[in-house]
């Protein structure tokens, strides 16, 4: 490093190093002070408990000495004993925090729905809210009941069925601005969560919406993907890809290319739930194809090729007779005669003879390498397959499979004793990182690909600069007794003042490709919905340079 502001391989400088070292020794200092506070007040309990346990036994020999008088207990029914005895065995019931007003709104609709101020009243709920969270964990309930009250009979003719809408708009508004609030005050951890989530993005979607509805409707669909449920993850990403495409349809140039991207990237992680599925792959080559005509990227050009082609393949049905003899083979005898090796050979050979026939084998030399994990073999096979695997999808085979083969690969590589195999886990996760580009989520198919930070895809570059100069604030606050220069020295706000006054944090990205129209067909085909398990995505060797390039 030249100087202080340079940052590292991890992105730090050395002065918000020597800053986080310096906060990590005062809070060192504090948890001991605090410990040894604890043992002393610990030792003081007990000396008090042994004067108070001698006083007690000296007051109980003065007390024997004097005669005793018995008190004959009144008798008592078997009911009476009953309830005597049921409160020391029913555990209190859990307490649920809410406040006055949210108490007090389900009676006020109920009286008269038009005198209640709805905006008014969530937003002073909000603000309430965020001042005190712990006060109104209980509040969601109450919301939902007064919902329940303004939401018309699914019975009456102005509702014929359940999902119908309410009949006017003020109703509509009203019922919006309350799920909101639910959903907004909710924990991501509550099991009514993705319901709030999934009826609120029905309320503010009933009708055609703005821009800044959608906007508002993809981060529900994201903050949704977060809680990993898994047998609905499939359909969310569906859902995911049908608002980003409602969003590419406002082709407001601001948020297409963050949209486009991220439509991409969930695109690859749906073909890893559907493997080979032709309305996911036809909507994918739809994508690249805007991609390229706004970037003029070849890896784009050339993933829609392998792509096409792949789906051809796929549509003539062949099958790979080796693949198929290894699998049976493994099946029956549990073991592979001759070795792996000449069956990988034979492979080779077998798709320079007739490439068209090897679509689905990088799909199935994955599972087979699973297989082969579980019944012992030696590492070396294993990566042996998920190599030709790989080998096969770099080439333009079975390329919507790549996602998967880089996620066996990594997997195998970074979680094994053997340190050569350590050493080939970065060269295979760049590429996997760049098939992800457009999103932080990754789906839980792909475990050994996720990572720690999730900022969203549509936020300014400066938001994560203003983010951690808050945070170092609000640390350098709690520690300006022992430190106090953390007050004045914070790296991260100096960097945020330069990227925003110097200029278009987010003005260039809006203005770059302005002179394009981004004719975005087919983008409808991205309505397929998803399955359940199985494939894959991808691209090939040397993408990452591909990709650098065209920036």
């Amino acid at each position: 490093m030249e100087n202080d502001y340079d940052a590292d391989d991890d992105g730090r400088t050395f002065r918000a190093q020597v800053i986080l070292q310096m906060m990590y020794t005062v809070m060192q200092n504090r948890q001991r002070q605090e410990d040894a506070m604890k043992a002393q007040d610990g030792t003081q309990m007990i000396i008090d408990g042994d004067a108070a346990i001698t006083e007690e036994g000296q007051d109980t020999e003065e007390k024997s000495a004097e005669p005793m008088v018995v008190d004959t207990p009144e008798p008592t029914t078997n009911n009476e004993s009953k309830e005597a005895e049921e409160p020391k065995n029913k555990s209190p019931p859990k307490q649920h925090n809410t406040c006055d007003p949210a108490a007090q709104l389900e009676q006020d609709l109920k009286s008269d729905p038009t005198a209640v101020d709805i905006p008014a009243w969530t937003a002073a709920h909000r603000k309430a809210f965020q001042a005190e969270p712990t006060a109104h964990t209980g509040c969601h309930r109450l919301i939902w009941r007064a919902i329940d009250v303004l939401e018309p009979d699914p019975g009456s003719a102005s509702g014929p069925s359940p999902d119908s809408a309410p009949a006017d708009a003020h109703t509509q508004a009203a019922l919006t601005e309350l799920m909101r609030e639910v959903f907004y005050c909710l924990s991501p951890h509550s099991f009514i969560y993705r319901q709030a989530g999934m009826r609120l993005i029905a309320l503010l979607c009933s009708s055609a919406p703005p821009f800044d509805v959608l906007e508002e409707a993809v981060c529900i669909r994201r903050a949704l993907l977060k809680t990993r449920h898994d047998l609905r993850e499939a359909n969310d990403v569906g859902d995911m890809l049908e608002t980003l495409a409602a969003l590419c349809r406002r082709q407001a140039l601001r948020y297409l290319d963050y949209a486009l991207e991220e439509r991409v990237a969930f695109a690859r992680q749906a073909l890893v739930l559907t493997p080979g599925d032709p309305t996911l792959m036809d909507a994918l080559v739809d994508f690249l194809g805007v991609l390229y005509d706004r970037s003029s990227q070849l890896a784009h050009l050339q993933e829609m090729v392998y792509l096409r082609e792949e789906i051809n393949q796929r549509k003539e049905g062949a099958d790979c007779a080796v693949l198929s003899g290894m699998e049976t083979q493994l099946d029956e005898k549990t073991r592979l005669s001759p070795d792996i090796s000449s069956w990988l050979r034979l492979h080779r050979r077998m798709c320079e003879l007739a490439p068209r026939t090897h679509a689905g084998c990088p799909e199935r030399l994955v599972a087979l390498a699973d297989s082969m994990e579980r019944r012992k073999f030696g590492e070396d096979q294993c990566m042996a397959v998920l190599k030709e695997a790989e080998r096969l999808t770099s080439a333009g085979t079975g390329v919507s499979s790549r996602l998967k083969v880089l996620n066996a690969l990594v997997g195998l590589c970074k979680y094994r004793r053997n340190e050569k195999f350590q050493k080939q886990a970065d060269q295979y996760k760049r590429p996997a990182l760049t098939l992800l580009r457009g999103t932080w989520h990754t789906i839980s198919a792909l475990p050994h690909l996720s990572r720690k930070r999730a900022p969203s895809p549509l936020d300014g570059k400066a938001d994560g600069l203003r983010a951690a100069s808050l945070v170092f604030d609000a640390t350098a606050a709690a520690t300006r007794g022992d430190l106090p220069q953390l007050l004045w020295v914070n790296p991260f706000r100096a960097h945020h003042q330069m990227l925003v006054v110097g200029g278009g944090v987010g003005k260039s990205s809006a203005m770059m490709g302005s002179s394009r129209d981004p004719g975005l067909a087919g983008s409808e085909s991205a309505r397929g919905r998803t399955g359940r398990e199985g494939g894959g995505d991808g691209l090939w060797k040397g993408e990452e340079e591909e990709e650098v390039e065209g920036v």
